[in-house]
C-alpha cells in the first residue's frame, strides 16, 4: 500500500503510520515522494524531558520576539494574535485549519503619510500578513507532521513559519528541514528561552506576493478570533494608526518570564 492513501476524512491523505498523520489531499501533489514518511523504522523515538510548560505559554515569547527583533522583518515590528482554536464555530480539525498565532506589519510609523496613501493607490504591498504555528520540541521523529501543519494552516498569509523552543541539533533533521523550506517555501523559527532576544529564523519563508482570499473568507466565517484579526488590520489600516490594545501585549520583564518557564 502507498504511503499515501485516502482515508475516511474527505479531503484528506495520510502521512505515515505510527502515529498515522494527515495532510489536506487537494495539497497531496505538492508533496515530493520521498518526504511521505515520518517514521524511523527500527529506531527508538524518545522525546527529552521538557518543562512542564505549554505551547501556548510560548505566544508570547514570540509575541516578543516578533516586536523587537532587529533582524526578523528587516527590525519592523511584527503585532501579533493569539487565535483560540476552542472558539472555532464547526469542531474537528481546528489545528490543520488555523494557525497558533497570526500577525502582521505595516509601516505606518516608518513611512510618511503621503508615502503610504500613493501606496495603496499604486501597489498595495507596504501590508505583510503572517502565520504562525507553535511547537515545544522538533525532532526527527515529528518534525515532518509539524511542518504538513504549518503548510496547511498557513497557505493563506503571505508568510507562514513554524515556531520551536527546542530543535534537535542534529545534522540530518536540519538538513531535512532545509530541505522542506526551500520546497514548500514555510519557514523556521528557534525560539531562545535563555535569552528571547538570541531567538533567530533559522531558515526564511518565501514571501507571497498575493493572499489566499477565499481560505481568509474561511477562516473569517470558522473563527471569530481570526475575524477579530481581519476586522482589527483593516481599522488600523483605514486610520493609519496602530490600536496595539487589540493584539497581544508585549510582555516588559520577558527574562523574568522565560526564567519562570524553565523552572517549569
Amino acid at each position: 500500500m502507498s504511503t499515501f492513501e485516502t482515508i475516511s476524512h474527505p479531503g484528506s491523505l495520510k502521512v505515515g503510520k505510527h502515529p498515522a498523520r494527515f495532510f489536506l489531499k487537494e495539497r497531496g501533489a505538492e508533496i515530493p515522494h520521498d518526504l511521505a514518511g515520518n517514521e524511523d523504522e527500527g529506531e527508538e523515538k524518545q522525546l527529552k524531558k521538557l518543562p512542564a510548560y505549554k505551547e501556548r505559554d510560548l505566544h508570547p515569547v514570540l509575541t516578543y520576539y516578533a516586536s523587537a527583533a532587529p533582524t526578523f522583518n528587516r527590525g519592523r515590528e511584527i503585532l501579533t494574535k493569539t487565535i483560540y482554536h476552542e472558539k472555532a464555530k464547526k469542531p474537528g480539525y481546528s489545528e490543520w485549519n488555523y494557525p497558533d498565532m497570526v500577525g502582521f506589519s505595516i509601516p505606518l510609523e516608518d513611512w510618511k503619510d503621503d508615502v503610504i496613501k500613493f501606496n495603496e493607490l499604486i501597489d498595495r504591498n507596504a501590508l505583510t500578513l503572517f502565520s504562525f504555528e507553535l511547537k515545544k520540541h522538533l525532532t526527527k521523529s515529528t518534525y515532518r507532521e509539524a511542518y504538513f501543519q504549518t503548510v496547511s494552516n498557513s497557505s493563506w498569509a503571505h508568510q507562514g513559519y513554524l515556531v520551536a523552543a527546542d530543535i534537535d541539533q542534529d545534522d540530518d533533521l536540519l538538513a531535512e528541514l532545509q530541505r522542506l523550506v526551500s520546497s514548500f517555501k514555510i519557514g523556521i523559527i528557534q525560539l531562545s528561552l535563555a535569552d528571547p532576544s538570541q531567538s533567530e529564523v533559522l531558515y526564511p519563508a518565501s514571501p507571497k506576493s498575493a493572499l489566499d482570499w477565499e481560505t481568509i473568507n474561511k477562516l473569517c466565517e470558522q473563527n471569530e478570533n481570526f475575524e477579530e484579526f481581519v476586522r482589527s488590520v483593516t481599522i488600523d489600516v483605514n486610520a493609519r494608526k496602530l490600536h496595539r490594545h487589540e493584539y497581544d501585549s508585549v510582555i516588559k520583564d520577558i527574562e523574568a518570564y522565560v526564567l519562570k518557564l524553565r523552572q517549569g
